[in-house]
This record gives structure tokens, sequence and C-alpha cells, in this order.
């Protein structure tokens, strides 16, 4: 299992580290603010750091040399920067970074980051796509939001039909199928059955196209 970074103490870090500390990965959250440091020590059983991420000190008493990935998830997109490259300099393989400002993505563009996330622009372009496009449920849209993972329910008419004879548009993959609680993972040859709902990712620029092969 891995060492994570984890930088903000609010809570989507806490659920995030949760969700790390319950897969068995090794944590270290660092929040700027005392009281909230604190709180969040009594939640999570991980090393809680109070301190500047900003300070490269700080990063090196959690252990940042030897850590397989860093979530840099600060409301201040000055300090995120800053952070974001202590955390390259030392060669942190996976490095997540949210920008608060959608206007600043651009500022990390240059770093080759894993993930560069905007909260205000994923949610505006996850209800835009399901209120326009009708996509049943958005699961993530990432690359700068230019793809969108989505779930689509499979009409009756299209049961018994293979994957690849669905006539997909370019640009799109189904990656798995929920099936009666089960995860099939996908391949051209896989036969579609009743009530399997479909895992998708495409290009948003296709995805009004995609969703019109779904309308039976």
């Amino acid at each position: 299992m891995g060492l994570y970074i984890i930088v903000g103490g609010g809570d989507s870090e806490t659920e995030l580290a949760k969700l790390l500390l319950g897969e068995g990965h090794d944590v270290v959250v660092i929040e700027k603010e005392k009281e909230i440091a604190e709180k969040l020590a009594g939640k999570i059983e991980c090393l809680v750091i109070n301190g500047d991420a900003a300070n490269l000190e700080t990063l090196k008493d959690a252990k940042i040399e030897r850590a397989d990935g860093i979530a840099i998830l600060t409301n201040d997109d000055s300090n995120n920067l800053m952070i974001t490259q202590f955390a390259k300099k030392l060669n942190v393989k996976t490095i997540v970074v949210r920008v608060n400002d959608a206007a600043k993505k651009d500022f990390f563009n240059p770093f080759g980051l894993t993930a560069v996330i905007s909260p205000t622009s994923v949610i505006a372009k996850t209800v835009r796509n399901s209120l326009v496009e009708g996509s049943e449920k958005t699961l993530m849209i990432f690359g700068n939001g230019k793809v969108e993972l989505m779930e689509v329910s499979l009409p009756d008419g299209m049961a018994g039909k293979k994957v690849l004879d669905l006539g997909m548009p370019e640009d799109t993959r189904v990656a798995c199928i929920y099936r009666k609680g089960d995860i099939v993972i996908a391949h051209g040859n896989t036969v579609l059955e009743k009530g399997d709902v479909l895992v998708i990712v495409a290009k948003v620029k296709v995805v009004k196209e995609l969703l019109g092969k779904f309308v039976l």
C-alpha cells in the first residue's frame, strides 16, 4: 500500500482520507488552521499535521520524499500552486490539485499533473450536460472539461445486441457494465442484457450524438 498526503482539512478531504485509510493506505493530512486540525485528528486515525504545506519543512515532516501521491485541495490557489511546485521538484509520482478559480487552471497545466480539478467548472458542466443532453447520470468530467464519464441505462429494445453493434460514435467507449449487482468489463463481443447500465467514457462534443443512440 502507498503513502498519500492530503493538504486541507475540510469535509471532502476528510472523506478522501477515510477512503484511503479504508483501503489500507498510509495517510498524512496537513491543515493550516489549528482548530480544524485538532477536530480532524479526533475524526480519523492518521497523522494530522497542523502546518502550512507551502512551507517545505512541513512537507518534509509529512514524509513527502517517499509519498506515492499528494492531493492539494485548499481554497487558496496561490498556495496550491506553490505546493505543486514543491511536489514536482520532489518527484511525487501522483499530484492532484484543486483550482478554485477556473480562470487559473492554465497556470497549472505546464506541470503535467495527474489531475487539475476545478469544482465550480465540474459542477457547472455536469449540470449542463444532464440538463441539455439528458444524460442519466454524469459520474465525472475530466481532461479539462473535454471528457465525460457517464452511466446510461440500456433500453430494453437493445438487449441481445453486442457492444460492437451499438453504432456508437467515435471518441466513445463502453468501459464496463453494471449487471445485477455485478460489474462486467465490456468488450466488443459482450452481449447486452435487459437491465444493464453502461458506464461510458466519451468526449463531451459527441455526448448528444451518443445519447441519441439510446433513445428508442
